[in-house]
């Protein structure tokens, strides 16, 4: 293989790769969520509200007119 072969195929691997993550591809694979998962670690950033978590269930109970949740 000479010079101007590997340099061609070279390109074409950097353009593959290029497309894939800029189609939203990842390098890692992730186990898709079950149907039942809730969101963890949320942070109360704006207005006053509480946030209370069970077993497959998030409540959040907002004693102000508006509320920025941080998850």
């Amino acid at each position: 293989m000479d010079r101007t072969e590997k340099r061609q195929i070279l390109l074409a691997s950097t353009a593959l790769t290029a497309a894939f993550l800029l189609a939203g591809g990842s390098a890692h694979a992730q186990a898709p969520l079950a149907p039942t998962t809730t969101p963890v670690g949320g942070t109360v950033v704006g207005g006053s509200a509480s946030i209370s978590q069970s077993a497959g269930q998030t409540d959040i109970t907002q004693t102000s007119q508006r509320t920025a949740i941080d998850w």
